[in-house]
């Protein structure tokens, strides 16, 4: 929670419990995003990758999570059908773009994205 807190503090959102599920052909996840700035979140596009067993993209995706998310609470997401492949054997998020009501936008990608994960 310290760990979560602190990552907040200095980048305005942290993202946490960062699960992918594999069933089948189907390809999921979830996450926790958790708001530390004052401004109130409307959505948040996060873009994720899925890797095969050679460590190769197969497959990138963006998708959008509708808040509202207000000041210090969270928001649990799941994609149960994020994907549709066999060979995918990894998840990793690529980039995360927040929206807020005021209309601002900050992106998280890179060195800022590793950031803000836990």
């Amino acid at each position: 929670l310290d760990k979560i807190l602190t990552i907040g503090q200095k980048n305005g959102i942290s993202i946490s419990s960062f699960v992918p599920n594999f069933e089948d052909y189907k390809v999921g996840f979830s996450f926790i995003i958790t708001n530390f700035k004052k401004s109130k979140i409307k959505y948040t596009y996060i873009t994720v990758s899925g890797y095969n067993d050679v460590n190769d993209i197969e497959s990138t995706k963006s998708f959008i999570c509708v808040g509202p998310i207000e000041y210090l609470k969270g928001a649990k997401y799941t994609f149960e059908d994020g994907f549709y492949s066999k060979v995918i054997s990894e998840l990793k998020i690529r980039k995360v773009i927040i929206e807020y009501f005021d209309g601002t936008k900050r992106i998280y990608e890179g060195s800022t994205l590793k950031q803000i994960q836990d």
